[in-house]
């Protein structure tokens, strides 16, 4: 390794010296974070009527460790039972019976491969012609932080 950096220093203080531009490319590929996503099906539902949220996370070449988010619901319960259930490896799930928050962690992703999380919820007390969760929790892993989701529920 030694070795190796010190060719690619000379070759960046030759460059630089010269006042040339330069682009290095040594076939290193950078891999984007997972992809995350949410949707409730059905998408419309009467008043405490319940709907399923599902989670999606996708990777790419690279696979994933220690992935996780953790999300607080402002017009949402979780269904009795919540119903919470994976099939993404290693996960810890966290969801309590007629609570908000979901909190997943430990979540491995094989390259090239999809896993979902997906909980029943239902509107609290009706509030809310339409329930909007707007998600801050991002999912984060060992590839980067996917950034947040905001799936729609219509009452």
């Amino acid at each position: 390794m030694y070795k190796l950096t010190s060719v690619f220093k000379s070759i960046v203080r030759t460059l630089s010296l010269t006042g040339a531009f330069f682009v290095f490319n040594a076939g290193i590929a950078f891999a984007a974070p997972p992809t995350f996503s949410a949707a409730f099906s059905p998408t419309t539902v009467g008043p405490e009527t319940e709907s399923t949220l599902t989670y999606t996370i996708t990777t790419d070449a690279q696979a994933i460790r220690s992935g996780g988010f953790s999300h607080t619901f402002a017009n949402l319960i979780f269904a009795t039972p919540a119903g919470a259930t994976s099939d993404c490896s290693n996960i810890s799930l966290i969801a309590a019976d007629g609570g908000s928050t979901l909190t997943a962690s430990n979540i491995d992703i094989s390259p090239n491969s999809s896993c979902t999380i997906s909980i029943n919820a239902k509107s609290v007390n009706g509030v809310a012609p339409i329930v909007t969760s707007d998600l801050s929790g991002d999912f984060t892993s060992d590839a980067g932080n996917s950034g947040s989701v905001s799936p729609s529920l219509t009452v």
